[in-house]
């Protein structure tokens, strides 16, 4: 391909992408860092990252905030053993899928918290529930 097609083809690509006007972000919206440094690379440079390479680059890590919010809600379930060690891993997962979001490599704070506060009260309720069963009334 020679230099004039390439370019044809880059500027095609910028009509289809609405060229270079700037994209409209919802107000407070902030951009992990790991997307701005992505982000700021121009089709044209040679530095840029490749499209197939890059696409993996793209997408965020909420394994830890999602698997905390399951943890939670499972850990609610009053089961003594499994709900005590289903609110533990919520809470870590959750602190875990927070410190993520600080460092910008995951955008899903809301889950990891709720799953993080779910596993403490989880394991509140596993606490409570175990005591009743250990001094509850006997005949």
């Amino acid at each position: 391909m020679n230099e004039t097609n390439s370019e044809d083809n880059l500027d095609r690509l910028d009509s289809l992408q609405g060229g270079d006007e700037e994209r409209s972000v919802p107000s407070g919206y902030k951009q992990p860092p790991i997307y701005q440094s992505l982000a700021s690379h121009s089709p044209s440079s040679p530095s840029s990252v490749p499209l197939q390479q890059g696409s993996n680059l793209l997408q965020p890590m909420n394994g830890m905030g999602r698997a905390s919010l399951v943890l939670g809600i499972v850990g609610m379930v009053p089961f003594p053993i499994s709900g005590f060690f289903c609110s533990l891993l919520a809470i870590i997962f959750g602190a875990n899928g927070r410190k993520r979001v600080k460092k910008g490599i995951a955008t899903n704070k809301a889950m990891a918290t709720w799953g993080m506060w779910l596993g403490i009260v989880g394991m509140g309720l596993q606490i409570i529930l175990s005591l009743s069963i250990a001094f509850g009334s006997g005949s």
